[in-house]
């Protein structure tokens, strides 16, 4: 703590230094000296991201309450500047609160239809167990979106490995048949071969 205050000090602007200082008090369990310090800075800068912090700094000590009215007013934070969407739910990720980033993204989607968010929020869905929903998002992103089929088909190559039971490789199959037979895109057809391919059934590839 005293070496990072030592350097917060010559580098005020350093907001990792900042982040340490905070992680070493509440290490030490001073939970009161972080809260003064995080909302001190709050005040000044009034980033969102440090809501979070607040937050968590409560539910540290147990208080749901006001951790969550503080992810709150981070999220709501988003109908003012709606760029502060990817900073907030980066740091709800950080902190393990994947629901919270979940709802962060949803909230400026809310805000601005145009915006998309569903590779963000697939990715989401994976870290949380939800992997049916994974799977949608990342299919409707793939067809939206076909630079990106890539990266995702990357993810879905990740949790098929990941997966030995071949669960996650059956509801994947199934979603790709499904929009195969209702869309009749070749695009799908492209789909099935890569996952066919992948499952070293070349038959069928």
């Amino acid at each position: 703590l005293i070496s990072y205050e030592e350097l917060y000090k010559n580098q005020p602007r350093n907001t990792q230094y900042f982040t340490k200082i905070i992680e070493c008090h509440q290490q030490l369990q001073s939970f009161d000296q972080a809260e003064k310090l995080l909302q001190k800075e709050y005040n000044a800068s009034q980033r969102p991201q440090l809501l979070i912090d607040l937050g968590y700094n409560f539910k540290l000590q147990k208080n749901e309450k006001e951790a969550n009215k503080n992810y709150e007013k981070a999220i709501a934070s988003i109908e003012k500047t709606i760029n502060h969407v990817f900073s907030i739910a980066q740091r709800f990720e950080q902190k393990g609160l994947y629901d919270y980033a979940l709802l962060s993204f949803e909230k400026a989607q809310s805000l601005d239809s145009k915006l998309n968010f569903n590779y963000q929020i697939g990715v989401l869905y994976g870290q949380t167990g939800k992997t049916d929903l994974m799977i949608e998002k990342f299919l409707d992103e793939s067809y939206t979106n076909q630079n990106s089929v890539q990266i995702i088909q990357n993810q879905f190559s990740r949790f098929m490995n990941d997966n030995p039971d071949e669960n996650f490789s059956i509801s994947l199959r199934k979603s790709l048949i499904q929009r195969a037979q209702k869309d009749q895109d070749l695009f799908w057809n492209s789909y099935l071969s890569w996952f066919y391919t992948n499952q070293k059934d070349y038959g069928n590839a």
